[in-house]
């Protein structure tokens, strides 16, 4: 390998370690929530049946409901939310 070709490898393994060390806190950056009244009103639909539990099991495995997932659940259950 010739000095050129190892220093353009070296760059851009330094910015592959940069880019999947920041993508963590990128996310936490960007993580959106829903309301609590929100939370409890979707926790209650999902209570009525065993397939949105299972959704709403399955959404909250990182702890967080983000509106996609709460109108996803909502949508199944019939209900319409804003």
């Amino acid at each position: 390998m010739n000095p050129q070709h190892t220093k353009f490898v070296a760059i851009l393994a330094l910015v592959a370690m940069v880019s999947f060390s920041i993508w963590p806190f990128w996310m936490w950056l960007n993580a959106k929530t829903v309301t609590a009244e929100r939370r409890a009103a979707i926790e209650a639909l999902a209570q009525k049946s065993e397939h949105l539990k299972a959704a709403y099991k399955i959404a909250m495995m990182d702890g967080n409901l983000s509106p996609e997932e709460a109108k996803e659940i909502a949508d199944a259950a019939g209900e319409k939310i804003d």
